[in-house]
């Protein structure tokens, strides 16, 4: 949970420090989640550290990335911790006992699918990742850094600013 919260700081210290400055913050977290991935493999692959470490540090990212990407479309969204998805997939379902009609005009229920399909999305890629880690030692965090690479990619020459702001309206266009 340290390495979680030390994570989400430093990145609030970030993201308030390039919003401040006009800045958008978007493609340098990204590409800098790229490189300490690539760096976490490349140490998961020698063994030159216990794999402790190596969650500590994956924890680190994690609480970079959910401190960064924490909104989508005004929603709370979990993109790294589990139990906020189940969270709000299950409140979903029991809001459409009393409304079908939920955010956005939307039914209740379709927002229930999108978090569980998310749900079902951690669950296939945490299974690739374990068999494609079996072939190969650190593909597991690789591939997620080839992701999070081109999605940085892709921000850094976008011309309009995606950036989420600090408060809870905040959009990820």
């Amino acid at each position: 949970m340290l390495a979680f919260g030390i994570g989400s700081a430093v990145c609030g210290l970030l993201m308030t420090s390039m919003l401040r400055i006009g800045k958008v913050f978007n493609p340098a977290i990204l590409l800098a989640i790229c490189v300490m991935l690539i760096g976490l493999g490349l140490i998961a692959r020698s063994g030159i550290l216990e794999l402790q470490y190596i969650a500590y540090g994956i924890s680190f990212i994690a609480g970079v990335q959910r401190d960064a990407f924490h909104k989508v479309r005004g929603m709370l969204f979990g993109a790294v911790a589990v139990t906020s998805v189940v969270q709000i997939a299950f409140n979903f379902v029991a809001q459409s006992l009393f409304s079908t009609t939920g955010p956005k005009g939307k039914l209740n229920m379709s927002w229930a699918a999108i978090f569980f399909l998310t749900l079902l999305s951690f669950a296939g890629c945490g299974d690739i990742g374990y068999v494609s880690d079996q072939q190969f030692a650190g593909a597991a965090i690789f591939m997620p850094t080839a992701f999070a690479l081109v999605i940085g990619l892709i921000a850094l020459g976008e011309p309009r600013k995606l950036d989420p702001g600090p408060t809870s309206g905040s959009l990820i266009a």
